[in-house]
């Protein structure tokens, strides 16, 4: 055979060529597109799946039960935890720097993988990637209110002083993403903290793994500094709630075990339910994980998971849960006996547990609701659950309310007798916030993801035990304008309730005023929260309270800052757009927002305007400013830290 002519090789090339080459362009885009989107999760970054025990997960429960699992899935509790995907992410992955601490945080998209880099300075002032970064962001915590990030951390020091890897470890990035405000924030700033209290990154097997996943066992090897932890589902699944399922499905394999469930109705003792458990072991199964607690044995739970499973009789077997009562020291933490140089005091001794109450004993930490619910007289003197309210299946995922109980009905249904003639039992018009049950007896006292949640010991006000204890009581923080002297008087003649003993300024200034100026860190947060609730505003008025919340713009605490200003943004002259605050701000910008803000204050209400006057009578001083600043002076610096 000829070889072909050079002339024959020409005129190929202008017809194979661009047909190749295009085809080979093709593939490859295709190639890279398939492997961007189908990169699986490397198996030591995260946990991984274990239901070798008598775990089944929740795709198992939806063969037989999809309508149950369909209304679990549109639940918060089922995306506590997620695998890290275009489906899961909240975060805006757009590529800005955020600087925390002194390293710049980058998070962008590579097609289908979320990325962080994180770039310090280094001796000649250039930007540098800290060593194994960029890294994947594997794992996120939270869907609601906030979302973290979680990425391998690959290696530590061994003891010989050599790199070691760790296994399934993953580290916080320590920014959250809020996903209401649609901005990322500082970690330290996100939460109730110290101010200076410096910054840290979690491990999810240590803060994480015992709540915000089901079945899960860290498996933590303290000696080697290796954690092989495992999962039967990542975030809160059926399991979690009903118990381990093993048995339940192997016993309904049997089609006469099935039909003979349905005949009877009854019980099934392959599986928790917990409508039907003894109220005490109802309310320990949320309890597991809605409250303040430790494990009774640490290390034993480092290694092999907390043991309690869903209709255990007794939670207490496996878990210490904070009790005021029982703490040491008390009045030592909640005194003010050191005072560090930034003027904030830090406690000399007190126990952790003690950040969780109101110095009454109440738990004031959202979340934590077991602790409260069981000091309730409802609970405790009545068949009072978790269920009683909410509803995993038939409510709302916002609040897990079950239809009407966002009503009186949730009360009336077991106090029938004030459903006729309500007023006479809360001597304000049936209609009003004030005849709304929950608003008395549930106050917003407890904190928790930048707001007031409402308190879940169910009681009554009670000025003496707010004027001793410093919890804020229910009447003042929806009548704003007023003192703690004029509750008690109302208490006194409605409710027979003695008259309280109350200090000069307790009796005239009103309270909310001596919590939003005068307080600790969460009488502040909250005082701050109330400020901007319409039912409050209803009741106070709604046109004096930017004077003072624009004192709280330059508090110690950042989350103190952040919910005074969502309040302000509320009124007119200080939307988001006219008035502008960020997690970012320098001390100096926000003294400058301040500064505006008191400027337009005085500008629209001079000397002699009606709001100037209302100011007037509200403090008992002819200056606003002497007034704010002589209750500054006097604002309680104990450190107070919430955990979340």
């Amino acid at each position: 055979m000829n070889a072909p002519s050079t002339e024959t090789i020409q005129r190929r090339i202008p017809v194979a060529g661009p047909v190749v080459i295009i085809l080979a362009v093709l593939c490859s885009a295709a190639a890279l597109a398939f492997y961007k989107r189908e990169q699986p999760i490397p198996v030591d970054a995260i946990p991984h799946i274990d239901r070798t025990g008598d775990y089944v997960s929740a795709d198992t429960c939806k063969k037989c039960h999809p309508g149950a699992h369909a209304s679990w899935h549109n639940t918060y509790h089922r995306t506590m935890t997620q695998i890290v995907s275009p489906e899961t992410v909240a975060g805006d992955f757009d590529g800005r720097d955020y600087t925390v601490d002194g390293i710049t945080y980058n998070f962008y998209r590579d097609g289908d993988l979320f990325m962080v880099d994180a770039k310090k300075k280094n001796s000649v002032g250039k930007m540098r990637s800290l060593p194994r970064f960029p890294r994947r962001v594997v794992m996120s915590t939270g869907s609601h209110h906030y979302q973290a990030y979680w990425v391998p951390n690959e290696w530590a020091a061994g003891a010989n002083g050599q790199a070691i890897q760790i296994n399934r470890q993953p580290i916080e990035i320590p920014l959250y993403y809020n996903i209401t405000e649609k901005r990322w924030i500082p970690k330290q700033k996100s939460v109730i903290e110290p101010p200076g209290t410096p910054g840290n990154s979690a491990h999810w097997n240590s803060h994480c793994i015992n709540c915000h996943s089901t079945g899960g066992v860290p498996r933590f090897d303290e000696a080697t500094m290796l954690a092989e932890s495992s999962v039967a589902d990542f975030g809160i699944s059926c399991e979690a709630c009903h118990g381990p399922g093993r048995e339940h499905v192997e016993y309904h394999q049997n089609a006469l075990h099935r039909y003979g469930q349905h005949l009877t109705g009854g019980p099934d003792p392959t599986i928790v339910n917990p409508e039907r458990c003894s109220t005490e072991v109802s309310v320990m199964i949320c309890g597991r994980c809605h409250s303040s607690s430790q494990p009774i044995d640490l290390e034993e739970a480092r290694k092999h998971g907390i043991q309690y499973r869903a209709g255990d009789d007794d939670l207490a077997e496996h878990l210490t849960f904070a009790d005021f009562a029982a703490l040491p020291e008390i009045d030592d933490y909640y005194g003010k006996d050191k005072i560090n140089p930034d003027g904030v005091q830090t406690p000399t001794s007190g126990h952790t547990f003690t950040k969780v109450f109101w110095k009454d004993g109440t738990c004031r930490v959202g979340g934590d609701e077991y602790n409260a619910h069981i000091k309730s007289p409802c609970y405790l003197n009545g068949d009072l659950t978790c269920l009683s309210c909410h509803s995993m299946h038939a409510s709302d995922p916002n609040d897990q309310l079950a239809a009407g109980m966002n009503t009186n009905e949730a009360c009336l249904q077991c106090h029938e007798s004030f459903r006729e003639n309500l007023e006479a039992h809360t001597h304000h018009a049936a209609d009003s916030s004030g005849s709304q049950c929950y608003n008395c007896h549930m106050p917003h006292t407890t904190y928790a993801l930048s707001t007031a949640m409402r308190s879940h010991r169910i009681d009554s006000p009670d000025v003496q035990r707010s004027a001793d204890t410093g919890r804020p009581d229910a009447c003042n923080l929806c009548h704003l304008d007023q003192s703690l002297a004029w509750t008690s008087e109302y208490l006194h003649q409605w409710y027979d309730q003695p008259v309280a003993t109350l200090t000069a300024e307790q009796a005239t200034l009103p309270a909310s005023l001596l919590w939003l100026l005068k307080g600790n860190a969460i009488q502040r947060a909250i005082a701050a929260w109330h400020f901007g609730w319409e039912p409050a505003l209803s009741a106070s008025g709604s046109d004096w309270e930017p004077a003072f919340l624009l004192e709280m713009l330059t508090d110690p605490y950042a989350q103190v800052r952040f919910i005074a200003h969502r309040a302000l943004r509320g009124f007119e002259g200080y939307r988001p757009e006219q008035f502008p605050y960020d997690f970012w701000s320098s001390e100096e910008d926000l003294r400058n927002y301040q500064r505006t803000g008191f400027t337009n204050w005085n500008t629209d209400h001079p000397p002699g305007s009606e709001l100037s006057d209302r100011i007037i009578e509200l403090t008992g001083e002819e200056s606003l400013t002497a007034f704010l600043k002589a209750m500054s002076g006097e604002r309680d610096n104990t450190p107070i830290e919430i955990p979340e």
